[in-house]
């Protein structure tokens, strides 16, 4: 992964967490990231996906965001 991918994938993960102010799915940040990440770096939903996923374990390792112990997965920024 490149760079700029990983930086634009984690600002969008960001913006849009913090945007929806509530804990979303997989799907829903994937949902909402897709229309936030440059089409340039990320030409075709698949690669959106992997990267969404990959930025999004990174993040949780890191203590930046957060999931919601009880099912369904449930992301949330940490304030």
């Amino acid at each position: 992964m490149k760079k700029a991918e990983y930086q634009a994938m984690e600002e969008a993960i960001l913006t849009y967490l913090r945007r929806v102010k509530k804990p979303v799915s997989f799907n829903e940040l994937f949902q909402g990231v897709s229309r936030i990440v440059p089409p340039e770096l990320f030409p075709d939903e698949g690669r959106v996906r992997w990267y969404a996923k990959v930025v999004q374990r990174d993040l949780e390792l890191t203590g930046r965001i957060e999931r919601l112990p009880e099912p369904p997965v449930r992301l949330l920024v940490r304030a």
